[in-house]
């Protein structure tokens, strides 16, 4: 039985009035507020390179269409006081870097204050990105020591502690990226076209989930399943699920696959996995026991009372098939050859007992024999 699960994840863009910027892969943008004094332009500029963002001294911040300017000091902030009232778009520059402007314009009335943190870009084309694997459906941890590289160049990285990676001067063309980690190997084409700036966000992408036996006298009845093979088809990677059925693959280098679980005696089931947006998903199995004998041996007293018989033998003859009852008298015997057999349950001190059953594909037949002194 094969199923087909798609996990997404629907980002909902949110503004944020103040942002400030920081290394390896911070970003920009603006904030208002009012102040006592007059309107005022003020931040910090930075500069990328590949090993990170750091703050710019002497880079030149303007208002574009006016003569307004100042340069970053020697800790990479700046000020422009005193603007007079009206639209403006800011601009910054800096040897070495290409020029950029805001993407938005600034309007400045009374006594109002804006933060402004561009990063500037080498003239040059880049790549940078955070190495992610995710550990639930909210939450992600860095993937550090991953190696970054563009196949056919000599050109590598290798992931911070923030799982952060940076690479420049890369040639124009199409290129394959090659990430590589204790998880496995990731791959993405990207072309660059000349001073293209590209941001990456790799992810390994985590399954989980319970494998469970489905009782097949009563469908609502599910008991955990040990010991049950889980695969991703196609690749080496498996799991066997422990004693409460639990299994987890932490780190999946591919966001599309099939995925796979069994056990000796119960009809194996399988389900096409998708990822996308989020790298965090859950598939619970539910396996069925194939042919199977199942029940509760019970001894009667001489008094006539019924009670669960602990450590009986329930044999299947001519298959070879046997099991001793636990500690409830409780049994349960699995892939049982189609056919026709007599079932015996014995115990040493007792009178045994004897059925014929027959099973064919998938039946499920219940037994639940009383043995006499």
């Amino acid at each position: 039985m094969k199923k087909i699960i798609s996990i997404g994840l629907v980002l909902v863009a949110a503004a944020l009035l103040v942002s400030c910027g920081g290394g390896g892969g911070g970003s920009s943008s603006g904030g208002s507020s009012v102040i006592s004094g007059g309107n005022e332009l003020m931040g910090g500029v930075f500069g990328w390179d590949v090993k990170g963002e750091k703050l710019l001294v002497g880079a030149e911040v303007s208002l574009r269409g006016t003569n307004m300017s100042t340069k970053t000091n020697q800790k990479g902030d700046y000020d422009i006081p005193w603007i007079p009232p009206g639209e403006y778009i800011p601009t910054a520059k800096a040897e070495g870097y290409e020029p950029t402007e805001s993407a938005i314009s600034y309007r400045f009335t009374e006594n109002t204050k804006y933060y402004w943190t561009p990063t500037l870009y080498p003239a040059c084309n880049t790549l940078e990105g955070f190495i992610k694997v995710a550990i639930s459906q909210t939450e992600s941890e860095p993937v550090v020591g991953a190696v970054v590289s563009i196949v056919g160049t000599q050109l590598n990285a290798v992931s911070n502690e923030k799982g952060w990676f940076g690479l420049g001067d890369i040639p124009n063309g199409v290129f394959q990226i090659k990430i590589e980690s204790s998880y496995g190997i990731l791959t993405y084409t990207l072309n660059f076209t000349g001073k293209t700036h590209m941001k990456l966000s790799p992810a390994y992408c985590t399954l989980s989930g319970t494998v469970t036996e489905i009782d097949p006298f009563d469908a609502s009845k599910k008991l955990p399943l040990p010991g049950a093979k889980v695969s991703i088809l196609g690749t080496d990677l498996s799991a066997i699920s422990d004693q409460e059925g639990n299994y987890n693959f932490l780190g999946i280098p591919i966001v599309k696959f099939e995925v796979k679980a069994e056990k000796t005696g119960y009809q194996p089931t399988s389900c096409f996995i998708e990822f996308f947006g989020i790298y965090y998903g859950q598939w619970n199995p539910q396996l069925s026991p194939l042919n199977s004998l199942q029940g509760t041996v019970k001894e009667k007293s001489l008094g006539g009372e019924e009670k669960p018989l602990p450590g009986a033998t329930v044999s299947v003859l001519g298959t070879g098939l046997s099991v001793v009852t636990d500690a409830n008298g409780s049994y349960q015997i699995l892939e049982i050859p189609a056919g026709q057999y007599t079932v015996v349950a014995e115990k040493t001190g007792y009178r045994s007992e004897t059925t014929a059953l027959t099973w064919g594909e998938l039946d499920h037949c219940k037994w639940d024999p009383i043995l006499n002194p």
